[in-house]
């Protein structure tokens, strides 16, 4: 399977999105298990890009699937951060970021919380080129610092849903970082309160807490559209396969608000199937046994799709919807369900 996933991805007549749905496959692969081949390669294929191909909007998924190789191996991804500082802006940083964040998912490691709050305290952005058309210096200069905000703001992103992902373990760490988003959203840029939902939603999956789900719903009717989208989105994804009376009568609420905006309408309507995902016999939540076990593959399903939502104009409202597919990787059943020695139903 790692062989035929490597052919497609290093076809040089293959698109940018087929290259980034290969990298993406060929990490949930090798999940959490340091593939020395597939880490590798993808790493090669992000050198070799131009600085044009690295611009597009599916190359995020080129360094998720290297991130969830190291899913949970943290120091293990020191040497691979070290190698993506070779990798070109808007790419660069935001895959060292994406990949740390990754390897210390479910840690509840506190210095790369902080890290990753210092990161979103950050002042991008982009500047409007004004110099005059024989500039051309100036005119690579402004086209320098643009580069530079953009992958600025990418990494902000990123630091953002990797609070959520380092602190989903523990309450208590999870409640901790639930009060630093309440700051960001208060004092945060753009980019980071598009980013919040998104966090919140891998921070509660299939768990509605009363506060989340306030806080979500308030979003929702945010006057940046894209804020609006991931809150309706994260509704689903806290709520997903719960039945939660309060959530769908929100949603139902929410659909008659938007019946006029195709957009949100469709997130709407994707956000109440979440929530009666499989009549509420399905879960999203990627841990068991009371946080002791995390679902490997379940927390890569949950980024697949978050991820796609950090650009949800150009893939999940363009042509790429294809990618909410992801989660059903973290679809499992809520009921206890009893093998025998043969995994045979008993």
């Amino acid at each position: 399977a790692v062989v035929s996933t490597q052919s497609t991805g290093s076809d040089s007549n293959s698109s940018m999105e087929v290259i980034g749905q290969t990298a993406l496959a060929l990490g949930m692969v090798a999940i959490a298990s340091s593939h020395g081949e597939v880490t590798s390669t993808i790493l090669q294929t992000m050198m070799d890009k131009s600085e044009s191909e690295l611009k597009d909007t599916h190359c995020k998924f080129l360094a998720l699937g290297l991130a969830l190789t190291y899913l949970g191996r943290q120091e293990e991804a020191a040497l691979t951060i070290e190698a993506l500082k070779v990798v070109g802006d808007p790419l660069g940083k935001m895959a060292a970021t994406l990949v740390e964040v990754v390897a210390y998912a479910g840690t509840g490691d506190v210095l790369k919380i902080q890290k990753m709050l210092h990161l979103c305290s950050e002042h991008h952005e982009i500047v409007k080129d004004d110099s005059k058309k024989g500039d051309k210096a100036a005119k690579a200069e402004a086209e320098a610092k643009k580069l530079e905000a953009e992958s600025g703001i990418a990494q902000q992103m990123v630091a953002v849903i990797g609070i959520a992902l380092i602190a989903m373990a523990e309450e208590l760490g999870a409640e901790m970082a639930l009060r630093s988003y309440s700051n960001l959203l208060r004092y945060g840029e753009p980019c980071i309160r598009r980013a919040v939902p998104l966090a919140l939603a891998i921070l509660s999956a299939s768990n509605p807490k009363l506060d989340i789900i306030d806080t979500l719903s308030k979003l929702s009717h945010d006057s940046d559209s894209e804020v609006a989208h991931n809150a309706i989105f994260a509704m689903g994804i806290v709520g997903s396969g719960t039945n939660n009376a309060r959530l769908a009568n929100m949603l139902r609420q929410l659909a008659q608000y938007y019946h006029k905006d195709a957009n949100n309408l469709f997130m709407v309507r994707l956000a109440q199937g979440l929530v009666h995902l499989g009549k509420g016999t399905l879960t999203l939540s990627p841990y068991h046994s009371d946080k002791m076990l995390m679902s490997r593959v379940a927390v890569g399903g949950l980024l697949g799709a978050v991820i796609a939502f950090m650009d949800v104009h150009t893939l999940i409202l363009g042509k790429s919807h294809y990618m909410l597919y992801h989660l059903v990787s973290a679809i499992q059943p809520r009921m206890l369900v009893t093998f025998n020695e043969d995994l045979k139903p008993l």
